[in-house]
């Protein structure tokens, strides 16, 4: 079988063009971008020029496992699968992200995705690692933020699955600052909303066979942090009548001065200081996100 190695650079201002340039002899292809655009109008400009019949997708600061491509490609022998998904770990860590605590989320996380590709279609696909036929790849809207759901999702409507393969590794070799992980998970979140109002058609329940997974999955949590504060609000309003409300109320008050102590600690080591705070942070990072969506902070820029 024969490959080919693309890089792509949306207006990178490092040394990342002439870095990836000197393995041009090699059959690396460069497409330098002066204009930093976002990834979605890099790949509606580059996946066009790729001669494959799979495309892989990878970010720049990862790196692979040896078998990664081949557990990717392994897949498309069955001719319903029209994406695959890997995983992606945090070299020397035990979480799948920056920050303590949030390993149970991703714990759940990889559960759900899992589940998902047991029983049908992945909602989404791990960014940094993934596998395309490349004709179901679909134009993307420019200002697109969440291009590893966008593009899947056009899948799953073009009648074929999406699953995930956790034997498909990437490692990412540094940890985000607590600061830039709020950040990237905001942005996630707000994008979640995004894709709603640029791709209408994910809500459409004669197109979108998986309507209920990407509500479940993807905008549900959006409502979180709201019917906690009324599940909180609504306990407190009872507790004076039924001691089960009451009772509802003390646990409740408890666990959230543990998630605020956890969190004002910034990196504790105690699981009852630890899970609390990251499902505090989550919560609120929900919460935020449609104001950044609303007020126009929303960018396909990232840098």
């Amino acid at each position: 079988s024969t490959y080919e190695v693309v890089a792509a650079s949306d207006g990178s201002t490092d040394a990342t063009v002439n870095e990836a340039g000197k393995f041009s002899d090699a059959g690396v292809k460069v497409f330098a971008y002066k204009e930093h655009r976002g990834k979605a109008s890099v790949l509606n400009e580059v996946v066009s020029e790729c001669s494959g019949e799979i495309i892989v997708f990878a970010d720049a600061r990862q790196r692979f496992d040896e078998s990664t491509v081949a557990e990717l490609c392994a897949n498309f022998a069955d001719p319903e699968i029209g994406a695959v998904s890997g995983e992606l770990f945090i070299a020397g860590s035990g979480e799948q992200g920056a920050g303590s605590g949030l390993s149970a989320y991703w714990n759940i996380e990889k559960w759900i995705r899992k589940t998902e590709s047991r029983t049908g279609s992945v909602i989404g696909c791990t960014g940094a690692v993934y596998a395309l036929r490349k004709e179901l790849f679909q134009t993307l809207h420019p200002e697109t933020v969440l291009d590893d759901v966008a593009v899947p999702m056009n899948v799953i409507l073009a009648g074929k699955r999406v699953v995930f393969d956790p034997a498909a590794r990437a490692w990412d070799s540094e940890a985000d600052t607590a600061t830039r992980e709020a950040a990237r998970k905001i942005r996630t979140l707000a994008g979640n909303i995004q894709l709603c109002a640029i791709y209408p058609k994910l809500l459409c329940p004669v197109r979108n066979p998986a309507l209920l997974r990407f509500f479940s999955h993807k905008l549900m949590r959006l409502f979180a942090p709201w019917l906690l504060v009324l599940l909180l609000a609504s306990s407190l309003f009872l507790s004076s009548a039924c001691p089960f409300s009451a009772v509802l109320t003390l646990l409740q008050l408890v666990f959230y001065s543990l998630a605020v102590a956890g969190t004002a600690l910034g990196r504790p080591r105690l699981a009852m200081l630890k899970l609390p705070s990251a499902f505090l942070l989550l919560n609120v990072w929900a919460a935020m996100a449609p104001f950044c969506y609303w007020t126009g902070k929303l960018s396909p820029r990232w840098r």
